[in-house]
């Protein structure tokens, strides 16, 4: 895991880093995501999410459930798609 940390590329800089913006719903659109070094996690994920609704992401151990989070949460960047 020292190699996926060391291969990690800086943080970009977003303009919205310092406003909360109003949340009426999430979409994720196309979402594709590896990990230096190794095979790709997620490909083309897609859904959206509307204020007050619950939903549920389920798999396997290593699907990509966590890294779909922190992608949401801007820790990581997706290789492909976009929120919205």
């Amino acid at each position: 895991r020292m190699f996926e940390f060391a291969g990690t590329e800086p943080e970009k800089e977003d303009d919205t880093q310092n406003t909360i913006p109003t949340f009426d719903s999430l979409k994720v659109s196309n979402i594709s995501f590896r990990f230096a070094g190794r095979g790709q996690l997620l490909k083309d994920v897609s859904f959206e999410v509307i204020k007050g609704e619950i939903i549920a992401i389920m798999g396997e151990n290593g699907s990509g459930k966590s890294t779909l989070s922190q992608i949401i949460q801007k820790h990581y960047w997706p290789e492909n798609g976009e929120l919205i």
